[in-house]
């Protein structure tokens, strides 16, 4: 007896087999809305020199003045990592997607990054804190529904 032959066979009624397409197709969609929801970002990008050199790898926190209202409640506070040329695009909920609409507080911490075993280790910040205070920001900024460029920001350590 061959195993086709051992394999009992039961049709499905047409009207069943319809219910399963169905139903398949409700999950597939159900999978599709399941990105969760977010306040929309508009985007943001600026140019940063500390003594006339670019900060490679500063992150960049954008310290919202008043609390953001996120749909889900969780806490947003854009942020950026500074390229070779001392630019940065900020990030919200994803790589350099943007910021909401606000105003803020710019502060900045460069920290010493050494390389342990293949793995990136964070150290102390170059700039000694002097730039991470949201009370004495390096800029304050509004970001609004357009593309915001925010003026080259020049710092100085001496």
């Amino acid at each position: 007896m061959t195993l086709s032959q051992r394999i009992q066979y039961f049709p499905i009624p047409r009207s069943r087999s319809i219910e399963f397409a169905l139903l398949g197709v409700t999950v597939l969609a159900g999978c599709e809305r399941a990105a969760k929801p977010t306040l929309p970002v508009f985007p943001v990008q600026g140019r940063v020199l500390v003594d006339g050199q670019p900060p490679v790898r500063a992150e960049i926190r954008m310290r919202p003045k008043t609390p953001l209202k996120d749909p889900l409640k969780r806490s947003v506070e854009p942020h950026a990592f500074v390229q070779e040329d001392g630019s940065f695009r900020v990030s919200t909920y994803a790589d350099k997607d943007g910021a909401p609409v606000g105003e803020y507080a710019l502060t900045i911490v460069w920290p010493e990054i050494t390389e342990e075993g293949g793995e990136d280790v964070i150290g102390e910040d170059r700039l000694r804190g002097r730039f991470s205070d949201p009370q004495s920001p390096i800029a304050q900024i509004e970001v609004d529904e357009f593309d915001n460029h925010i003026p080259d920001i020049e710092l100085t350590t001496r």
